[in-house]
């Protein structure tokens, strides 16, 4: 199963990379690599200091075995010492890594999602081209994990946790009790629910929707459907400026989102609540379903602590003639700031080839849930929750639309998905919102191909300033 899920996320980032990244720079934009070893610091005595930072934890004991890696690597590097910094939401880590650069804050090593590498610190230049840093293990990776990673043919983040996607959550108990099947379609859904609100008078759905992460996903589902399955195709289109975001297969895809308000399977309730109060309302039965990321399983599972079995399912089939399918990538992740102290690359990268052991990394890359890690030879557990996944979701995955739009147009896609679904503003105000913002967005000098743009200096910013030798030995 994990062989299966192996192959196709290899093919999704790769796909992901080649389509969004286009070519190479010309020689001018692209000063040559530094070569190996090139003015290393000076031989010390002295113990130095590696500085490691990020948003706060967001999974059960994962602080600890952060720090228990720390430990670890410490006791084999007694040479260097690890401070930790875990500061901040998940929501404002590109803001946060910005007032580190202006305040002078010193950081070698930052946590950060994939979305927000993508979506806005890669473009801003606080990040370390990794591609020869990186070349000596890049392999200790799963298959298609470091092609992810890569734009314009540059490694740019390091993928630290397991691979996950999107499902629905769902309390297996109660459904056996009411004789319910999973849903394999809208109407299927439409039907499950309403036995929920008949026969428990419950919430059937309840969705963490004061946190605006989480409702673009909500939309990568339809959208994946109404576009024939060409979604991440279309979106890098219109971005390029090659297809107008104003057809029918964006207005249905936010009709289709509208039914869940008009049907009665989410209720406003939605809209002012966090992940600790869905969790918590889902836990205490008084929900029966929760659409989020698997990487939501551990939190979960911690909150219904036994009271009942839990069970996942697909997000159900929408549009005849298409096929369901999920956002997917390895999110959490792993980059060297372009403002790190330069001296330091040799115990960065000390760090990070230790950090790559499977022995040492298990524990941080399965915090989140024990699906496929995104390194090789980790052992991960086995239940009938990922059993599901790793036979049904892993048939349909396509690559996170909000790691392909950039950070501002997310913000408005999730702002405008649960005003349309609530009633606020129509599908066709909303296409034609995201179409006005990203217009207003070109004409303020937003490129998409922005490295194309980059000149020698700003190339200088981010390409290391040597290769360190021993690193990897």
């Amino acid at each position: 199963m994990k062989k299966a899920l192996c192959i196709l996320l290899t093919a999704l980032l790769t796909l992901s990379c080649l389509a969004g990244c286009g070519g190479k720079p010309s020689d001018s934009k692209d000063p040559s690599p530094p070569a190996q070893g090139t003015n290393p610091p000076a031989a010390s005595t002295e113990q130095r200091t590696l500085h490691i930072a990020g948003h706060t934890r967001m999974y059960p004991n994962e602080e600890s075995y952060w720090q228990e890696l720390a430990d670890k690597f410490t006791k084999e590097n007694p040479d260097v010492k690890v401070e930790i910094n875990w500061n901040g939401t998940f929501e404002d880590s590109i803001e946060g890594l910005q007032s580190a650069r202006l305040a002078g804050e010193e950081i070698d090593i930052f946590s950060v999602g994939a979305k927000n590498i993508r979506g806005g610190l890669i473009q801003a230049g606080l990040c370390t081209d990794l591609t020869d840093l990186i070349a000596p293990y890049a392999d200790r990776w799963v298959d298609g994990q470091i092609d992810g990673c890569t734009i314009d043919g540059r490694i740019w983040y390091l993928p630290m946790g397991s691979i996950g996607t999107v499902t629905f959550y769902y309390n297996k108990d109660m459904f056996n009790e009411l004789n319910l099947e999973i849903p394999q379609t809208y109407d299927d859904l439409v039907a499950v629910c309403a036995a929920i609100r008949e026969k428990k008078n419950i919430t059937p759905i309840l969705q963490q929707g004061s946190l605006p992460t989480y409702w673009p996903m909500w939309f990568m589902e339809t959208y994946a459907q109404t576009s024939g399955n060409r979604s991440a195709e279309l979106t890098r289109a219109f971005l390029a400026g090659e297809y107008d975001f104003n057809t029918d297969a964006e207005v249905e895809a936010f009709r289709l989102l509208k039914q869940f308000f008009d049907d009665g399977l989410l209720d406003s309730d939605s809209l002012n609540t966090d992940a600790d109060g869905m969790r918590a309302a889902f836990a205490q039965e008084k929900s029966a379903m929760f659409f989020g990321g698997t990487w939501e399983y551990t939190n979960a599972e911690a909150a219904v602590d036994g009271a009942f079995e839990m069970g996942v399912f697909e997000f159900p089939l929408m549009v005849e003639g298409s096929e369901v399918q999920h956002g997917s990538g390895s999110g959490q992740s792993l980059i060297v700031p372009s403002f790190c102290n330069k001296e330091n690359y040799d115990i960065i990268m000390r760090f990070l080839e230790f950090f790559s052991r499977p022995e040492n990394c298990a524990d941080i890359a399965t915090a989140a849930a024990d699906l496929l890690p995104c390194i090789k030879g980790i052992e991960t557990e086995a239940n009938p929750v990922y059993e599901y996944i790793n036979t049904h979701h892993v048939n349909h995955l396509a690559p996170y639309l909000d790691w392909i739009w950039p950070a501002e147009l997310t913000n408005i896609f999730a702002s405008d998905i649960p005003a349309v679904m609530a009633g606020y503003m129509t599908p066709e105000e909303a296409v034609e919102d995201i179409r006005t913002n990203y217009n207003r967005m070109l004409a303020e000098g937003y490129v998409y191909k922005w490295w194309d743009e980059w000149t020698e200096e700003d190339w200088a910013n981010v390409t290391p300033t040597y290769i360190p030798e021993s690193y990897a030995s």
